[in-house]
């Protein structure tokens, strides 16, 4: 049997859950747990996005960004931004809330960033 054909015959069988797709995976995968997939990722959505603000706090607190390229926080928040319209255009809960939080911190810190550079007195 061609792989194509077991992705197939997968997705046909598949649990019903239309956000994963129903990969090769999920035909292995034990389903002895009663936890729902959305809860998987609002915990991992929760961590993501909890872990990146004591840094932003940091930064917006002591006013400094020498050590932020301004390139990856650039690609950094564009890439959130691009997460956020994704979940909403899915309508996938746990991208929409990690990234929509996230956006907000990282777009004071990128504006703080580019204003630096623009007085290049760059702090």
């Amino acid at each position: 049997m061609a792989l194509q054909d077991l992705n197939a015959d997968v997705r046909s069988e598949c649990h019903g859950c239309s956000k994963t797709g129903g990969s090769l995976w999920s035909a292995f995968a034990p389903v002895t747990l009663a936890m729902d997939v959305d809860s998987i990722g609002y915990v991992a959505a929760a961590l993501t996005t909890l872990s990146f603000f004591p840094q932003a706090m940091k930064t917006l607190r002591t006013d400094d960004t020498r050590s932020i390229s301004l390139s990856m926080y650039s690609l950094f928040t564009s890439g959130v931004a691009i997460w956020a319209v994704f979940g909403l255009l899915s309508g996938n809960g746990p991208v929409i809330l990690a990234n929509g939080f996230t956006l907000i911190p990282a777009s004071f810190v990128l504006q703080k960033k580019i204003r630096h550079r623009l007085k290049a007195g760059e702090r």
